[in-house]
């Protein structure tokens, strides 16, 4: 077996971390600490989106369907995802 690496997306993240990938919407999200903010990537269409959240984000964590929870300094954000 043979895996391939292929280079899809100049992010440009001071500190990306944490990817998490949604099968319901077929999106990769990861969230870059430094500048306050988590990043959605839908690689079949190369849509790529920042949300600032205005706080360092730590970790993502899916719940229900398209909703998730992250965890930011000192709080915890409910966010919930308007897809495509």
């Amino acid at each position: 077996m043979v895996n391939e690496v292929e280079h899809v997306l100049a992010a440009q993240n001071k500190l990306g971390e944490g990817p998490v990938w949604s099968s319901e919407e077929q999106a990769l999200y990861w969230v870059d600490i430094e500048s306050n903010c988590f990043c959605r990537l839908y690689p079949t269409t190369g849509k790529y989106e920042v949300f600032d959240v205005g706080v360092p984000v730590g970790v993502l964590a899916f719940e229900k369907r398209i909703r998730f929870l992250a965890s930011a300094h000192r709080a915890a954000l409910d966010c919930r995802s308007r897809g495509r």
